[in-house]
């Protein structure tokens, strides 16, 4: 039997769509990605519309709490958190000129860590396609995944080392199974978190993801 993979391995410099259930799934996934990610001295991008809001579950606040040594790594720049609601609303009114923004800032931080002598690995946790879903703007997330996939492509052509998460909210796509293809097949890989231990996110209690 082959060596059991942690799906922070198997999304490794992939564009990933991330299905769970509950927001807290969703925050303590986040902290599993953000913690591995860190312990590798990756720069990490927390791009949340709820990133602020501190009465909700996966606003940065809390997550913090999950962090190990938060503080340190925001001081260091390792952490960067980003308020995704602009984002988000911008994306819902068809325009995508902040998430072009976005692209070439990431491009340059690479350049950035490069030039610098520093691993030049990013990973960035983003939720605005997640909640597109949420509002039920399925056609407006599919755009937006499928402009992530063919930038993400480029950054592979182009050797950049770019982990995109994209959270999804499983039960409602499980009612939608058409959307829910459709949004898969933009990604490079699609993990389900049911199919793990949440509190050992190395284990798999299920069937194998899907691969594009």
């Amino acid at each position: 039997m082959g060596k059991i993979q942690d799906p922070y391995e198997i999304s490794n410099a992939k564009h990933v769509m991330l299905l769970y259930e509950k927001d807290e799934d969703r925050t303590e996934a986040a902290a599993h990605w953000l913690n591995q990610a860190l312990e590798e001295e990756q720069v990490c991008i927390y791009a949340s519309v709820y990133a602020f809001d501190k009465l909700h579950i996966s606003s940065i606040s809390n997550l913090s709490t999950k962090i190990k040594n938060y503080q340190e790594h925001i001081d260091n720049n390792n952490l960067q958190t980003i308020n995704f609601r602009p984002y988000y609303e911008s994306a819902l009114s068809g325009k995508l000129v902040l998430f072009e923004n976005l692209k070439a800032n990431l491009e340059k931080l690479v350049h950035d860590l490069i030039v610098k002598g520093k691993k030049d690995k990013i990973i960035v946790f983003a939720d605005a396609a997640c909640c597109l879903c949420e509002n039920r703007s399925f056609g407006k997330s599919e755009i937006l995944e499928k402009w992530w996939q063919e930038v993400h492509d480029k950054w592979v052509k182009n050797n950049y080392h770019i982990t995109v998460i994209c959270p999804h909210p499983h039960p409602l796509l499980q009612s939608k199974q058409d959307k829910k293809h459709k949004i898969a097949n933009l990604h490079d890989l699609m993990l389900d978190l049911n199919k793990y231990d949440l509190h050992n996110l190395g284990i798999p209690i299920g069937q194998e993801n899907y691969k594009r």
